[in-house]
């Protein structure tokens, strides 16, 4: 079976910022990494909140009007438009939760993936320098453990990607979704960005 790492292409749609204040007051400090490690429902507590999209690679961040059909948002959850909502609920669906967020006048939704899948450590190992751990040299999952998950989530990067398999990149390419990137290469160096 062929697995895929997904890309936010954030050199055309930029960073996604999702009332951060708004999420720490509902639950406390640690809700980024609870929702990038979430196995389970988490948002009985989710605020109201509103998205919008940044252009970081300038001095001064200008807000970027054309948003993604589909993109990552802290690490391992997905933002979904109208469109990929209605593209995608069923396919993934069972995998996750979905947590509803504005952006502009349109209803996104957050799909926190809990789908979790293990590395085969046969074909799987970290990469490190002089000061630890930087990202993966190379990665492998075990099929069984991937199962019917269309897109999941592994422990051994600590939840800071997500992975997908081909039947969730043909959805996605079938639908014309934009936002994101699927590399064959599953390996990952930490700050990689496109």
């Amino acid at each position: 079976m062929k697995y895929f790492r997904l890309q936010e292409l954030s050199s055309v749609y930029g960073l996604l910022e999702i009332d951060s204040h708004k999420i720490i007051e509902a639950y406390d400090d640690d809700i980024f990494d609870e929702l990038r490690e979430a196995s389970a429902p988490i948002g009985e507590h989710w605020p109201d909140c509103h998205g919008v999209f940044y252009d970081m690679t300038t001095t001064a961040s200008r807000v970027i009007e054309e948003a993604p059909d589909i993109y990552i948002w802290n690490s391992s959850s997905l933002a979904l438009s109208p469109n990929a909502m209605s593209a995608l609920e069923g396919l993934i669906s069972p995998f996750g939760e979905f947590l509803p967020f504005q952006y502009q006048d349109k209803q996104f939704h957050l799909f926190v993936v809990h789908a979790m899948a293990e590395e085969d450590k046969a074909v799987s190992e970290k990469l490190y320098d002089e000061f630890g751990e930087v990202g993966i040299k190379r990665l492998g999952f075990q099929a069984e453990s991937v199962g019917t998950k269309p897109v999941f989530k592994t422990g051994f990067d600590s939840c800071t990607h997500l992975y997908c398999t081909e039947r969730f990149k043909d959805a996605c390419i079938d639908k014309g979704l934009a936002g994101l990137v699927f590399h064959e290469n599953l390996a990952s160096v930490i700050g990689e960005t496109i």
